[in-house]
């Protein structure tokens, strides 16, 4: 994303995501769950749908798939022991695993 890599090496299973925070049409989040959607809608924030997009990505990229299989098709809400989301110099970062899991910047 921009000028931004991560990179995320595991034992398992793991995936990752980042995004630079940007202004976004939130109505994108309609391919997301009515969950997910009521989530980002609450405050009108960019930053919700993006922590929502990355973890999505990073689910998605966790479980091998791409996001053909449909983004509303899971709610990464009802997980959220998988996921460790952080904002880093305007990017929001997400790392999706089963697995316990440090970062090193």
């Amino acid at each position: 994303s921009a000028n931004l890599k991560v990179v995320a090496i595991g034992n398992s299973e793991v995936g990752i995501d980042v995004e630079l925070l940007r202004r976004v049409d939130l109505s994108v989040a309609r391919r997301f769950t009515q969950e997910e959607y009521n989530y980002i809608t609450q405050t009108d924030s960019n930053n919700r749908f993006f922590e929502i997009w990355t973890k999505k990505e990073a689910y998605l990229k966790y479980k091998g798939m791409g996001i053909s299989g449909g983004l509303s098709s899971f709610n990464v809400l009802e997980m959220p022991q998988m996921f460790q989301t952080f904002l880093k110099n305007g990017y929001i970062i997400t790392v999706c695993s089963d697995e316990k899991y440090r970062i090193e910047d």
